[in-house]
């Protein structure tokens, strides 16, 4: 029957019973001739955010994950990778160009404001601003 975890809103159900030879360790995937893979209880929490980091890193964690699980798949994985670069690589953010873009999208009041706040804020450290005594 299946077994409800009240605390998550999960349910799970066994199907198969059996002693694994490899211990306590994380088995990632499983060979095709293995049965159903085990549930996740809490002794196995552990585990769970693991995996949860791992998804959450995004695609270069699950791809060494992969690797791990499967190393004679190198070439499929770096093939993988050369066509999904877009995905490997964080988008690169030029702070001074989105600056300069919203700096643009002010009004004539909001900028000179942003001005006058900046010139307090450069003499207060100690730097020397045009027409402001330090």
């Amino acid at each position: 029957m299946p077994q409800r975890v009240e605390e998550t809103g999960l349910s799970y159900r066994v199907f198969d019973v059996r002693l694994r030879e490899t211990g306590e360790e994380l088995l990632l995937g499983r060979p095709d001739d293995e049965g159903v893979s085990y549930s996740w209880t809490t002794s196995r929490r552990g585990e769970y955010e693991f995996c949860l980091q791992a998804l959450h890193s995004g695609p270069v964690s699950l791809a060494a994950l992969w690797l791990l699980r499967h190393p004679d798949q190198v070439r499929q994985v770096l093939d993988w990778s050369v066509e999904h670069q877009a995905l490997l690589i964080a988008p690169r953010s030029d702070w001074q160009e989105e600056l300069a873009s919203l700096l643009g999208t002010l009004s004539e009041q909001e900028r000179k404001e942003i001005s006058y706040l900046l010139r307090d804020r450069i003499s207060a450290l100690g730097r020397q601003v045009p027409g402001v005594a330090v």
